[in-house]
């Protein structure tokens, strides 16, 4: 990207580090924290997704080595479902690693073409891995770095699709739920084009968030590519005859539209058996059992939910009240050809994340009254295009950076409250309230000076009017002196001058021509009108003559 030298591209400049500055900021102790324990449980939900697919693999194995012509094709495609997984996988992993590695100074020379070294990254005595000790979650910087400017985050996408296309191919067009499944788990589009603020699947993660962020964006990715590793593979079961295919033992599957959702949204899954028969459906129970017997524990209806079947698969869904690792599990049973009752357990469990909002004013946190408060709102997790702000005390209207928040007078605070619409429901995002402030007044200037300073004869013949400065004020504000009044006393008597502007008059460089080494000059009652049209009243100008 090139630097745009204009003046507003530097304008765009100043607010992009302001911005990335206030985001730290904004995001409070507790949040950061909370965002490592949601990587937290990420990762929990993808090991336990790993090793129900180690189980299926070995499966695959030994029912290939029993009857090679059957089932030795089948286990060929399920190997190179996880071949092709585990490289995808690994990459993330390294981009994390070499994240963390950078963000916390472990290797201040890091080479991303090496292999990264999982020794300084494994628990501690604790069992805490490294990414819930990260120091400086709060960084913005590493992250972008690593996936945006230094193109690992494109390379990311490129292996997605490929792995994605990959899956897609081995399931049948009538298969269109887990078509649809993988397809939404593996999604890499960028957002709707936007020509005047153009994001990027991998920008639009990546950009302006703390590094504890991009963290759980990679660990949410390597949990959808076991989710849709898993998805495959126990449908590839269900492809095969389970009398011929020797596999140990018949399992529930599960297949979810997320394992990461937010808290108030809703959960769905479909349960089913593994190389099932269409023709007998089963019957799906949520709920406690016993393990041995795999009965269901208490009251049906009460302790536990009998889900309807389409096509051979029980519909389950939830809406989440809490906030965590939420775990179900229940029975899936079905008759088997000597009409028993075969029954089958199945465990699962999903992260629940509170929504969490990032509201920052890109020049301060401050708003101020009359004029145009650019804001930046975001929400990890929900689309810019989602978001539905609102402002107490004054207006916000989208721009091409964000957000222009005007507040008016009378009031000490302004409200921007922010919700969005989730899974076809507006839902509550929080709201941050923010100072509301006059813009301060400018300091009066003649040339480079204020205030009482001391000037030559000639120098102050050469001054032309005086000038208003908004000191230590970031905002491009432009006042107008309207008016000033002149005096000093010459030839024993004393002697005032108006102007109308911001101009010396003539008659006053006459009255100052006349003065003598010792003479004082006063510029006072000093006016000037700001952007709003409010009227100020500027600290006096004293001068003596050298």
């Amino acid at each position: 990207m090139g630097t745009d030298t204009t003046p507003r591209g530097k304008m765009v400049g100043m607010m992009y580090l302001v911005l990335t500055a206030l985001l730290a900021l904004n995001m409070s102790k507790d949040i950061l924290n909370a965002f490592t324990m949601i990587n937290k449980g990420l990762e929990s939900t993808t090991d336990n997704f790993a090793k129900k697919n180690a189980f299926i693999y070995a499966a695959f194995e030994k029912a290939a080595a029993e009857n090679p012509a059957r089932a030795g094709k089948w286990n060929e495609k399920v190997k190179e479902v996880k071949k092709r997984a585990d490289e995808v996988f690994e990459y993330i992993q390294e981009r994390k690693d070499t994240m963390v590695r950078a963000v916390d100074g472990l290797a201040p020379d890091f080479d991303l073409t090496k292999k990264y070294n999982k020794e300084t990254l494994l628990p501690d005595e604790k069992g805490e891995s490294y990414y819930e000790l990260i120091h400086a979650k709060d960084d913005t910087n590493w992250g972008p770095l690593i996936m945006i400017n230094r193109g690992g985050g494109e390379r990311m996408r490129t292996k997605l699709n490929e792995f994605r296309e990959y899956l897609l191919s081995l399931v049948d067009e009538k298969d269109a739920f887990l078509k649809e499944s993988i397809e939404n788990s593996l999604e890499t589009a960028d957002p709707p084009a936007n020509p005047d603020n153009p994001e990027t699947w991998v920008t639009e993660m990546f950009e302006h968030v703390p590094v504890v962020v991009s963290i759980v964006h990679l660990s949410h990715i390597q949990n959808n590519i076991r989710n849709s590793e898993a998805e495959v593979i126990a449908y590839l079961q269900t492809k095969i005859d389970a009398s011929s295919f020797k596999f140990n033992k018949l399992e529930a599957n599960v297949i979810s539209n997320s394992n990461y959702v937010m808290q108030g949204g809703e959960y769905n899954a479909q349960i089913f058996l593994a190389a099932s028969d269409t023709t007998a459906p089963p019957q799906v129970f949520v709920g406690d059992f016993d393990p041995n017997t795999l009965e269901m524990k208490g009251e049906l209806g009460k302790d536990y939910q009998q889900l309807p079947v389409e096509n051979g698969k029980g519909i389950y869904k939830m809406n989440p009240s809490r906030e965590g690792i939420t775990k179900w599990k229940g029975i899936i049973q079905t008759v088997a050809p000597d009409k028993s009752i075969k029954k089958f357990s199945f465990e699962r469990e999903f992260t629940v994340a509170k929504p969490s909002l990032t509201v920052a004013a890109t020049k301060m946190n401050v708003l101020y009254i009359g004029v145009d408060n650019p804001i930046s709102i975001s929400a990890p997790g929900v689309s810019a295009e989602a978001l539905k702000p609102s402002i107490s005390g004054g207006s916000l209207t989208k721009s091409a950076d964000g957000y222009i928040a005007k507040v008016e007078s009378g009031s000490k605070t302004a409200t921007i409250s922010v919700s969005a619409e989730i899974e076809g429901e507006n839902k509550a995002l929080g709201k941050m309230d923010f100072r509301v402030k006059r813009v301060p007044d400018p300091v009066a200037y003649m040339g480079t000076n204020k205030g009482a300073f001391n000037l030559g004869k000639n120098e102050i013949m050469a001054q032309s009017g005086i000038i208003p400065v908004l000191e230590n004020f970031d905002f491009d504000l432009k006042f107008t002196i309207i008016g000033f009044e002149m005096s000093t006393l010459a030839g024993g008597f004393v002697v005032t001058e108006v102007s109308t502007d911001n101009k010396i008059t003539d008659k006053m460089k006459a009255v100052w021509g006349k003065l003598n080494k010792g003479s004082k000059i006063y510029i006072e009652k000093i006016k000037a009108k700001g952007p709003d049209g409010s009227v100020r009243e500027l600290g006096s100008i004293s001068i003596k003559v050298l």
